[in-house]
């Protein structure tokens, strides 16, 4: 059997700043909430899921912030990269670094948290 990512959880320092981060930045749909957690439901039954920071922290040893991964997002095209960029800078998102790859380009954002994410345009 190979194994399946069905969750990422990220820890959030204000949970309800968060959720509209990611509501309005990549408008995602709440699938379910409560006072520590949301659940977005992305696609192919998989979840993002924000987690308050006191709640991710009970669950891990070792907590010091949000490091060591990047999530990434594959668009259609290099406007479609910038769009998605542009939105969520809008929504407080800080743009990190820029990539010009033969492969294709990317743009780095980091989220309110700190979290990565890469919004990637692979050229055919």
């Amino acid at each position: 059997m190979r194994p399946k990512i069905n969750f990422i959880t990220l820890a959030a320092e204000n949970l309800e700043k968060s959720i509209a981060f990611y509501k309005n930045a990549f408008q995602l749909s709440i699938s379910d909430k409560n006072e520590n957690l949301c659940l977005f439901e992305m696609e192919d039954d998989f979840y993002l899921v924000l987690s308050q920071k006191e709640d991710f922290a009970k669950q891990v040893n070792d907590f010091k912030g949000s490091s060591g991964f990047i999530l990434s997002n594959s668009v259609a095209s290099k406007k479609e990269m910038e769009q998605v960029v542009s939105k969520a800078e809008k929504f407080g998102a800080k743009r990190v670094k820029e990539l010009n790859e033969e492969w294709g380009d990317s743009i780095t954002i980091m989220d309110l948290d700190g979290h990565h994410w890469e919004i990637v345009y692979t050229k055919d």
